[in-house]
């Protein structure tokens, strides 16, 4: 997530109470800070979200079928093949 914020210009803070609480990541839009919480996701979580993708990608539809099919993009259906096929 950093990555991407940073090749779009943003500049990242990082913010963290005493009490425990933070923020991932802070940023300036349109003039005003905005929190940005970072969530990972587990291999399983991944796999129940593209079961369908990976099904079809099995099944030897085209990435580019796959990702009319299901909506998703054409690049995170290929990431999807890397990860799981």
């Amino acid at each position: 997530m950093a990555d991407t914020l940073i090749k779009k210009g943003q500049s990242l803070y990082y913010f963290q109470k005493d009490s425990g609480l933070e923020l991932d990541f802070l940023i300036r839009y349109k003039g005003e800070c905005v929190p940005v919480e970072v969530k990972a996701k587990t291999a399983d979580q991944k796999k129940e979200e593209y079961k369908e993708a990976i099904s079809l990608l099995k099944k030897g539809y085209a990435i580019r079928d796959v990702a009319k099919l299901t909506g998703k993009a054409i690049s995170t259906i290929q990431r999807v093949k890397k990860e799981f096929c």
